[in-house]
C-alpha cells in the first residue's frame, strides 16, 4: 500500500450495514504517513491529507479508543532537536498538537485512554529506565506507575497498561505477564504472547501460536479461544470492546508487494473474516480502528 494510512471497510453494525444515524461507523485502519484513504463498504474510496509537516519518520503509537484521533512520535534520532513529546493528530476537523506532559519519556511504546480520561503510556528509556506512566493532559505531569531501570531490549518488555491504570503487560520473546503496578502481584503469565486490553478494561487477549485466548480483564479467567492461524501477534480492541483487529499473512498475498491483510474477529460470536478491502494491503501492524462516519460527514462523502 505503501505510504499512507489506510482506512478499509468495516461498519460496526452486523453483516456490514450501515448503522443507525448518529450512531459511530467503526471501520479499521493501516498507518503509515501521507494520507487517510476511506474505502466505504459498498462506496467510493476517497482520502485525506495527512498535514505536511508530520515527518515522514514518524511513528504510529496508537489510535485514540474514540476512533477519532491517533498518537504519533518522531523518533528523537530521526529529527536532531526535535521533542519527544507525543504528537495527537485529530481526524475531523484534521488537526495536530502535542501532548502536555509527554516529554522527557524516551521512546513511547503504547498509549491507553484510561478510564479516568488521562492517558496511559508504557515508554523506554526515558532518564535510563523503562515502565509505564499516566500522562495527565490538563495539567501537562506525568507520574510513574511502574518502572525498571533500562535494559537494551526493554521497548520489547512493558506492552500497555490496562484501562483502570493498576496493572501492566509485560512481554519479550519468550514470556508475558500481568503485573499489580501497586503489589508487584504477577497476576497472569505464560510462554510467548503478546497482548491487549479492552478499552472498557473487561477483556485482556492474548495472542500466540496461533490462537487468540480472550481472558477476563480484571480476574484473568480464561474465557474464550480462537484460532487465528499467521497472525502476526498485534492485536487491536475496537472502541465498544466487541472485536478485534489483527494482521495476517495470507498465500494469495506473496507475489505481491504487500503481503498482510487486515482481519477481524467477533468475540461474541467467534466469526473471523478478513476485510476484502484492505487484501493484500498492509506490510505491518501499524493498525487501529477510526470513526469513519464522522470522517465522512466532515468531507461530505458517503
Amino acid at each position: 500500500m505503501g505510504a499512507l494510512l489506510a482506512i478499509v471497510g468495516l461498519f460496526s453494525a452486523q453483516n456490514g450495514a450501515a448503522p443507525a444515524p448518529g450512531l459511530p461507523r467503526f471501520e479499521a485502519a493501516h498507518y503509515s504517513h501521507d494520507a487517510i484513504y476511506i474505502f466505504p463498504n459498498g462506496g467510493k474510496e476517497f482520502s485525506i491529507r495527512v498535514p505536511p509537516n508530520v515527518p515522514a519518520v514518524a511513528n504510529l503509537i496508537g489510535f485514540a479508543s474514540s476512533g477519532r484521533s491517533a498518537y504519533l512520535q518522531v523518533p528523537s534520532a530521526g529529527i536532531p532537536h526535535l521533542s519527544d513529546e507525543l504528537i495527537q493528530m485529530n481526524f475531523s476537523p484534521l488537526r495536530l498538537f502535542s501532548v502536555p506532559g509527554s516529554g522527557g519519556l524516551g521512546e513511547i511504546v503504547s498509549v491507553t485512554n484510561s478510564l479516568s480520561g488521562n492517558l496511559l503510556v508504557t515508554a523506554a528509556y526515558g532518564q535510563g529506565l523503562c515502565g509505564a506512566y499516566e500522562i495527565d493532559t490538563s495539567r501537562g505531569t506525568h507520574r510513574p506507575i511502574w518502572t525498571e531501570p533500562a535494559r537494551p531490549d526493554c521497548r520489547l518488555g512493558v506492552e500497555q497498561v490496562d484501562p483502570d491504570g493498576k496493572r501492566v503487560l509485560i512481554g519479550d520473546n519468550l514470556n508475558f505477564k500481568v503485573v499489580d503496578t501497586a503489589t508487584g502481584t504477577i497476576e497472569l503469565s505464560g510462554s510467548t504472547g503478546r497482548g491487549a486490553w479492552s478499552p472498557d478494561g473487561n477483556w485482556l487477549a492474548i495472542s500466540k501460536k496461533g490462537e487468540i485466548t480472550v481472558f477476563d480483564g480484571r480476574t484473568f479467567s480464561m474465557r474464550r479461544r480462537f484460532r487465528a492461524s499467521s497472525i502476526d501477534g498485534h492485536l487491536v480492541w475496537s472502541p465498544d470492546s466487541t472485536r478485534i483487529l489483527f494482521v495476517q499473512e495470507e498465500l494469495g498475498c506473496l507475489l505481491q508487494d504487500d503481503f498482510e491483510s487486515i482481519a477481524v474477529l467477533d468475540i461474541e460470536t467467534g466469526k473471523k473474516w478478513v476485510i476484502s478491502s484492505s487484501h493484500c494491503m498492509v506490510t505491518n501492524s501499524q493498525i487501529g480502528w477510526v470513526d469513519a462516519g464522522m470522517l465522512a460527514a466532515s468531507t461530505g462523502k458517503n
